[in-house]
């Protein structure tokens, strides 16, 4: 999900509402079902999502700001519901492919581990994240490019030796 528009009802619906629908309807499921373990939502923001409205942005506004206020209402959603839902947010760079191509082979060593990110490795983190949550994240709510690379990378280290 995510609006890759600089039209603000566009941004706002998909971005905000559609999300929001959705904890509404997760927040009735979860309680009629009593759950025994928390709900993780693996919410896919960007790297420069920004939660302040009043902040001037000279660079993407629209798409900046409708991210920052989808991460606001995921935070205020698990403050209201600490026992049922947690929300990880990340923040991840460029995309890159998993392999070969001019701009995974060029692009990913001059953008480096900060500000690139190649896409099995971030799937990896988010499936991660997903079924096991963040233990070793220390409460972290956000894992920015460098975090989620760490993590996926681990997390298909892990899956290589497993498949020896």
């Amino acid at each position: 999900m995510g609006a890759k528009s600089d039209d603000v009802d566009i941004a706002q619906t998909v971005d905000v509402d559609y999300t929001i629908a959705f904890l509404n309807a997760i927040e009735k499921t979860c309680l009629a079902m009593a759950r025994k373990t928390k709900f993780r939502f693996v919410y896919l923001s960007g790297l420069l999502a920004e939660r302040d409205p009043d902040k001037s942005l000279w660079f993407l506004p629209i798409r900046r700001r409708s991210k920052g206020k989808t991460e606001l209402s995921l935070l205020t959603f698990q403050s209201l519901h600490p026992s049922l839902f947690q929300a990880i947010i990340l923040r991840p760079g460029r995309f890159l492919a998993k392999e070969g191509g001019f701009e995974a082979s060029i692009m990913g060593p001059i953008l480096g581990d900060k500000r690139s990110i190649r896409v099995d490795v971030l799937a990896a983190a988010m499936i991660d994240l997903a079924v096991k949550g963040d233990r070793d994240a220390d409460g972290k709510e956000v894992f920015v490019n460098e975090d989620i690379v760490r993590k996926g990378r681990g997390v298909l280290e892990e899956g290589l030796k497993g498949g020896r």
